[in-house]
C-alpha cells in the first residue's frame, strides 16, 4: 500500500509536534476554540451557528511551519486523490489526519480526541448551513431531539457538542489501524468518513426538525424570570413589557441586527434580503425614539388586548398571534394601529417606496418589518 503522505506530509508534522512547545501550543488552540464555542455548542440539538475562519486554519500551517502550497502540490502528485474531490483537495484536511495519526501512534488518545474534535469543528460550520440555512428555533429544536428515538446519538448524549464530537471519533475508531500503518487510503477514509458521519448526524436531524417545524411542534424550556415556578405574579404584565422592550431595544442599538431574523422575515414575506436589512439597520440608527413605541404596542397587543401570559411570548403562540391581529384590516386595538402608524412612517423612506407606488409590493415590505420585530421579541429572555 502507497505511503506517500506519511513520506511526503506526516514526517514534516511529526518534527514539530515531537517538539513540547509545538505540542502543547496545539493542545491551546484546540481548548482556546472550545472555550470559545462552547455555549452555543452546549445545547440540547444544532441551534447556533460556530465560525471556523482561515485565520483559524492558518494557526495550524504556521505553528507546524508548513507551506500551505507545499500541501496543494504534494496533493496533485498523488494518485490516492483525485482534483475533483474537493474534501480531499483541501490542505488543511490532509494536515489535520496527519495530526491525528502523530497521536494515535504515541497512543494518547486524549490528543487524538482532541484532533479529531478541532478537525470536526473545520466543517461543522458548512454542513450546519447546509441543512439549516437559516438557522433554528429552539424550541423546535428542544422538542425534536426530546422526541428523537434512543437510537440516535444526540439523544444518548445528550449534548450536542459531545455528540459531535463522539459521530466524528467513530471515523479513527473504524480506520485506526490502517492509518498507524501509514496507508494514503487511510488518511482519506479517515477524512471523508468524518465528513460523512457529521453530514448525516445533521441531515437525520433536520429530517425531524422540518418535520416538527411544519406541524408547529414546540417544546418552550422557559428561563429566569418567566419560569412556571420562578415568575413573580406580583410582576404586572406591564412590569414585564418594559422590561422586554428596554432590553430588546439595547441589544439593538450595542449589537446590532440578528441578520438571522432578517433572512427569515424577507423569506416569509417574499421580498429582498438586502433591501430589508439596509431598511432595518436605517430604523436602528435613525428612530430610536420609535424602537420602544412599535415593540410595546406589539406586546401591549399580544399580553393585555390578547389576555396572553408572558411565558408565552416565547412560544409559536406569540407568532401566530401577532401575524393574525396584523393581518386584520378592520382593527380597533389602538396598539397595532400605533403599530401600523410607525411602520407607515418608516416605508415613506426606504428606496422601495420611492421606485414603486405597488401597493401589493409596498405592504409586503412593510409585513416584512413587523415580522422581524416580532422574531427579534419572540426570541428574548429575561
Amino acid at each position: 500500500m502507497s505511503q506517500f503522505f506519511t513520506k511526503e506530509i506526516y514526517t514534516k508534522v511529526e518534527e514539530q509536534l515531537n517538539k513540547p512547545n509545538v505540542d502543547k501550543a496545539f493542545s491551546q488552540i484546540v481548548e482556546k476554540y472550545i472555550d470559545y464555542n462552547s455555549a452555543k455548542l452546549s445545547t440540547s440539538g444544532p441551534v447556533n451557528k460556530t465560525l471556523f475562519s482561515d485565520a483559524e486554519k492558518k494557526k495550524i500551517f504556521d505553528l507546524l511551519q508548513i507551506d500551505e502550497k507545499f500541501i496543494v502540490k504534494t496533493l496533485s502528485s498523488s494518485s490516492s486523490v483525485k482534483s475533483t474531490w474537493k474534501i480531499m483537495t483541501k490542505p488543511f484536511n490532509i494536515l489535520m489526519a496527519c495530526i491525528i495519526r502523530f497521536y494515535s501512534l504515541k497512543k494518547d488518545y486524549k490528543m487524538v480526541n482532541k484532533a479529531v474534535a478541532y478537525y470536526m469543528f473545520s466543517i461543522y460550520p458548512s454542513y450546519f448551513k447546509k441543512y439549516f440555512t437559516y438557522g433554528t428555533n429552539e424550541n423546535i429544536m428542544n422538542y425534536t431531539i426530546n422526541n428523537m428515538s434512543n437510537k440516535y446519538k444526540i439523544k444518548q448524549e445528550g449534548v450536542l457538542l459531545i455528540s459531535l464530537i463522539s459521530t466524528a471519533y467513530g471515523s479513527y475508531t473504524n480506520y485506526q489501524g490502517a492509518l498507524d500503518r501509514g496507508e494514503d487510503k487511510a488518511y482519506v477514509d479517515l477524512i471523508m468518513g468524518i465528513n460523512t458521519r457529521i453530514n448525516s448526524f445533521l441531515k437525520k436531524i433536520a429530517t425531524e426538525y422540518y418535520d416538527n417545524h411544519k406541524k408547529q411542534n414546540f417544546l418552550n424550556v422557559e428561563r429566569d424570570n418567566f419560569d412556571d415556578e420562578n415568575y413573580s405574579e406580583s410582576k404586572s404584565n406591564v412590569f414585564v413589557i418594559n422590561t422586554i422592550t428596554n432590553g430588546v431595544v439595547s441589544n439593538m442599538i450595542n449589537y446590532g441586527v440578528n441578520y438571522k431574523y432578517v433572512d427569515i422575515a424577507a423569506k416569509m414575506n417574499k421580498i429582498s434580503r438586502n433591501e430589508l436589512k439596509n431598511h432595518v439597520n436605517l430604523i436602528i440608527s435613525n428612530h430610536n425614539e420609535d424602537l420602544p413605541q412599535i415593540i410595546e404596542g406589539i406586546l401591549y397587543t399580544y399580553l393585555i388586548s390578547g389576555k396572553k401570559e408572558p411565558k408565552q411570548i416565547n412560544s409559536s403562540d406569540f407568532i401566530l398571534f401577532c401575524m393574525d391581529v396584523y393581518k386584520k384590516s378592520n382593527t380597533v386595538d389602538n396598539n397595532i394601529i400605533k403599530v401600523k402608524k410607525i411602520l407607515d412612517g418608516w416605508m415613506s423612506e426606504t428606496e422601495l417606496y420611492r421606485k414603486t407606488q405597488r401597493v401589493a409590493t409596498i405592504n409586503n415590505f412593510r409585513r416584512a418589518v413587523f415580522t422581524f420585530f416580532v422574531l427579534t421579541i419572540q426570541s428574548y429572555r429575561v
